[in-house]
């Protein structure tokens, strides 16, 4: 099983991949719904309905609300369920994963690990490999052979 740091930053998209439309993708093996909200900023969402786990990327976006293909739940950009067809009340668990996101340098960034760690002005860069990378020893100098003399 491939594990990743998840407190960490990582590009997702460049910021003109990002319209006012459903785009799924997939970072760190979190299946993520990006969406521009009417203000223009950007929200991403866990890929995955809170009742049968439809990708809420084959749903639809009305405003700046994600309703599912499936049911017609909707979910706002925070994650929580907004409407339920067919029920007066709202369960309170019915909601999805949202994630922190930013944009900088023409990428946005997603935050796949605790949101309360994720500092919007820290640094943006990708995170350290888990591997060190590879040093390269110098070796010695080969010394020169000795030939032999004949000494007769």
């Amino acid at each position: 099983m491939d594990t990743f740091p998840l407190n960490a930053w990582y590009a997702c998209a460049y910021d003109v991949e990002v319209k006012n439309e459903l785009l799924a993708r997939t970072v760190c093996k979190h299946k993520l719904v990006l969406y521009r909200k009417l203000d223009g900023t950007v929200a991403i969402l866990e890929d995955a309905c809170w009742h049968r786990l439809l990708p809420l990327s084959k749903g639809q976006l009305n405003g700046d609300e994600v309703t599912c293909g499936y049911h017609g739940l909707v979910f706002n950009a925070d994650g929580r369920c907004t409407r339920m067809p067919s029920q007066e009340t709202i369960n309170p668990s019915a909601c999805v994963r949202s994630f922190p996101v930013v944009e900088h340098h023409r990428f946005v960034w997603v935050w796949p690990g605790e949101a309360a760690l994720a500092d919007p002005d820290g640094k943006l860069a990708p995170p350290r490999p888990l591997v060190q990378p590879l040093r390269f020893i110098k070796r010695p100098t080969p010394h020169k052979k000795i030939q032999a003399s004949s000494h007769e």
